[in-house]
């Protein structure tokens, strides 16, 4: 299902940071800028977007945002904020933003969390599977599946990068670890028929 953009509608949600919950726009809509100001809230819009699920999505949600087609492409969490290059919304990752696309015609996008009650979400993990010399499977987020080639001089020995760490290329990206390990075994087995 593709997103879908709602009516043009400015709404509000709010982190009450003193009792640790989000108010939602019902609970606010009676109070004046004055009382939100003087208490301890922060305020976040809504983007007039919908998730796949059909969640509204605000300011401060956690997304994941996964392509249409993953072989060129990761899936990736990130920040709903506004953006700072246009007057449109978008999803931050450390210091990169991407666009949310309201067509869903190249990507789709869930609400997995916020930035307050889910804090870890955002937090990198990272899990290098090594199925042999040649080849790993890193693991990020839980959610990308990428599979790396070792990178090889003339002599056949693996080149090492700037950091002197061996150098990798990326084979594809994949939704799980069985399409990655799969992906893994036809490339080794066209190499070996060569």
């Amino acid at each position: 299902m593709a997103i879908k953009e709602m009516a043009t509608m400015i709404k509000f949600r709010a982190w009450d940071n003193e009792c640790k919950v989000i108010r939602d726009y019902d609970e606010l809509k009676g109070l004046t800028l004055d009382a939100l100001d003087a208490s301890d809230f922060k305020l976040e819009q809504f983007t007039g977007l919908t998730d796949v699920n059909g969640k509204k999505i605000y300011e401060g949600d956690i997304i994941v945002s996964e392509p249409n087609d993953p072989t060129f492409e990761p899936l990736k969490i990130g920040v709903v904020k506004r953006s700072k290059v246009d007057a449109g919304w978008c999803y931050r990752i450390a210091t990169d933003e991407y666009n949310i696309w309201t067509s869903g015609k190249y990507r789709t996008y869930e609400i997995i969390g916020n930035v307050h009650e889910n804090p870890e979400l955002l937090e990198e993990n990272l899990m290098i599977v090594t199925i042999n010399d040649d080849y790993q499977v890193k693991v990020d987020n839980y959610a990308n599946y990428t599979l790396l080639k070792a990178v090889r001089d003339e002599s056949g020995a693996i080149k090492n990068g700037k950091d002197k760490l061996p150098m990798f290329a990326t084979k594809g990206y994949y939704s799980n670890m069985s399409r990655a390990l799969n992906a893994c075994i036809h490339l080794m087995l066209k190499i070996s028929t060569m």
